[in-house]
């Protein structure tokens, strides 16, 4: 039953070494025949030619290695299991230029965006997914992660202003050095399907051609599903100018064998990504430790043993 137990505080086992210390002394003064502390009456209690006289420093340090295993709270361990999972790597791309705050969805196109991948992740289980998000310049907002719930907070918290795009360069769209960026985050991974999930509004304006990228990302298998965002028309008076480009993200996503796909209204964008939730996924073995558990039967084994030597010890005659 103590097979694969372990500790969860195993530092209370450093009082080792002092307690041996002040072994080492109070056995000198017994040498010496001087009172010292509860072992002044050791020899009233046992006769210096008894056994448990002789054994009596022994006995000590075991009562004292005893309560250090219960003060270190001695817990099984489950073993390591592997289990089969099926998942993807995804690295969601979101473009953050300020034609993302436009209300032709509502409330906005940022908005919209946020709250459609929250609720993605929560359809999706063995996938880890990462965020970057883009302007004039790209950046990693959370690497690649299992913790959904991580994500949900980030994601909940991306602005237009997390990018100061006041600053020379930070400005406009930078597509291209985007999916760069997504491809370094993805490309090391060897024996799991990799995604990107490209969400923009707008035209590259800024950094590296996406169609040179797209064929970078297709050298790794890294596939790139593109969502164009926001009615594709002069709708409020919006500068045409600043409308999605669909030709390039067609390119980009066959060039890489994904999809494209056009998010003009809240409900075409939520069924955007329920078809990409159901993406074909890659077996994959994980290897999974289960969380220890206090167990208290190996903490009463000790704590009942640590009790009947310590009786033995100061038990009197008769």
């Amino acid at each position: 039953m103590l097979n694969n137990f372990g500790f969860t505080s195993p530092e209370y086992f450093l009082l080792i070494i002092p307690f041996l210390l002040f072994l080492v002394f109070v056995y000198k003064n017994d040498k010496k025949d001087v009172s010292f502390l509860f072992l002044k009456d050791l020899k009233s209690i046992y006769p210096g030619d008894s056994y448990f006289y002789k054994i009596k420093y022994l006995l000590i340090f075991v009562i004292f290695i005893l309560f250090l295993i219960i003060m270190s709270n001695p817990v099984k361990e489950y073993k390591k299991e592997v289990i089969k999972k099926y998942g993807i790597d995804i690295e969601i791309i979101l473009d953050i230029s300020p034609s993302m705050m436009y209300n032709d969805l509502i409330p906005n196109r940022l908005e919209v965006a946020k709250d459609v991948i929250i609720n993605f992740l929560d359809k999706i289980e063995a996938d880890r997914v990462g965020v970057i998000v883009f302007a004039g310049k790209p950046f990693t907002s959370i690497p690649l992660t299992y913790d959904y719930n991580f994500l949900k907070e980030v994601i909940n918290k991306i602005d237009i202003n997390i990018i100061n795009q006041n600053k020379k360069g930070l400005f406009g769209t930078a597509i291209g050095d985007a999916l760069v960026l997504g491809n370094s985050s993805l490309k090391s991974e060897k024996d799991r399907e990799k995604v990107i999930i490209l969400l923009t509004d707008g035209k590259a304006n800024q950094g590296l051609d996406p169609l040179i990228a797209s064929k970078l990302l297709k050298e790794n298998n890294i596939k790139v599903y593109s969502v164009g965002i926001g009615r594709n028309e002069n709708y409020g008076g919006f500068d045409k100018s600043l409308l999605v480009d669909e030709e390039t993200l067609k390119k980009i996503s066959k060039e890489t064998s994904g999809k494209y796909f056009r998010a003009d209204t809240n409900k075409t964008f939520r069924d955007i990504f329920d078809e990409i939730s159901l993406l074909e996924k890659t077996e994959i073995e994980t290897e999974v430790i289960k969380k220890q558990e206090a167990k208290d039967d190996i903490f009463l084994y000790f704590l009942i043993f640590s009790i009947i030597l310590l009786s033995i010890f100061i038990y009197k005659k008769g």
